[in-house]
């Protein structure tokens, strides 16, 4: 779903670019992550899942705000 939602964007990250990023937001305790097997192709794999965490949701809150106060203050001068 986040690795989606970037591609939405036209954010391109090579997978292992993507999994370094993942890993600093969870070290960080922004995202919660696991794997769960599932059967692509007739082969069990351990695909990786993320959900974010409550720390995560207020710090894209705050960057949402900083950033919409930013943009008010470019207009308004």
């Amino acid at each position: 779903m986040i690795r989606a939602a970037l591609e939405h964007l036209g954010v391109q990250q090579s997978g292992p670019a993507f999994y370094q990023l993942m890993a600093r937001l969870e070290d960080a305790d922004y995202v919660d992550g696991w794997y769960e097997q599932e059967i692509v192709a007739g082969q069990i794999i351990r695909q990786r899942h993320y959900r974010i965490t409550r720390s995560g949701s207020t710090a894209r809150a705050e960057i949402r705000h900083f950033y919409a106060r930013a943009a008010r203050s470019l207009v308004h001068g």
